[in-house]
This record gives C-alpha cells, sequence and structure tokens, in this order.
C-alpha cells in the first residue's frame, strides 16, 4: 500500500484465471506498522462470462498484463464462427509464434503467450482471417 498517507488511495484487481460458472471470495487487507494483519472488507463474486450473441465483431482486444513477463494473455473476439491465425512477431518483423491457428467459435477466447526465452522487447500480435487483419503491440520486461 501507500503507507501512512492523508490522501484517499484506489487500488484494483484483475483476476485473470478465473473459472465459469464459480464463486470466488476476495479479502482486503491491510498491514500495520507493527506486521498485524487487518481485513477491511470481504467480497463475494460468481462469474459468468459474456454471452457470446453480445459479440458483434472480429476483434484483438488485447492483453493482460501488459508490459508482462514471462507471459500474457490475449483476448480476440470473433463476431461469427470463423477459421483464424494469431500470430506474434518481433519488432522487426520476423515471425517469433503461432499462438492461435485453425476454426474458433463466435465469441470471446483468451489465448496465453508464454515468452520466457525471448529478449525483452517490443512483439506485435496479428490476428488474420476473412475479417482483415488486427495488429496489436505488447511489451516483454525481464
Amino acid at each position: 500500500g501507500q503507507g501512512t498517507v492523508s490522501t484517499q488511495t484506489n487500488y484494483s484487481f484483475e483476476d485473470v484465471t478465473v473459472v465459469s460458472g464459480a464463486t470466488y471470495a476476495y479479502r482486503l487487507l491491510a498491514e500495520d506498522t507493527n506486521g498485524e494483519l487487518n481485513e477491511l472488507s470481504l467480497t463475494t463474486v460468481n462469474y459468468s462470462p459474456p454471452n457470446s450473441d453480445v459479440v458483434t465483431e472480429y476483434r484483438l482486444v488485447g492483453n493482460y498484463p501488459n508490459p508482462f513477463n514471462p507471459s500474457t494473455r490475449l483476448l480476440i473476439e470473433l463476431a461469427e464462427t470463423s477459421t483464424i491465425s494469431l500470430d506474434v512477431f518481433d519488432v522487426s518483423g520476423r515471425f517469433v509464434q503461432t499462438l492461435a491457428s485453425g476454426s474458433y467459435d463466435a465469441g470471446s477466447h483468451r489465448v496465453e503467450f508464454q515468452a520466457a526465452g525471448l529478449p525483452s522487447g517490443v512483439y506485435l500480435a496479428r490476428l488474420s482471417g476473412v475479417f482483415g487483419t488486427r495488429v496489436m503491440k505488447m511489451m516483454l520486461l525481464k
């Protein structure tokens, strides 16, 4: 945390490991200067994935976390069942890896990029299909 401050501090957390239909409990704890933990709040969440009917376009939404080390998850959205290719290139345009290839159902899909053996730098993810091409930048920091 911010320590002892007189101004309000806001925190956020995104759990990217959730499973559809599961219930999760999250606690916000504060540790005082003596090392004692105090529970500030408790919340329970039941995760349901978005309905695939709401996906109306083809998008390479982004990746989380970004910057990342050594892995990140990319989110793609497909308006219809499509044959796609999701490839990664370095900033010089050299092919690095194919993350997804083949036919995917309409809706949202998460794909993981493992970059443990790659050097730090900017990488480009390219989603291709009958809809055209979508490209986004990712930053690997080691």
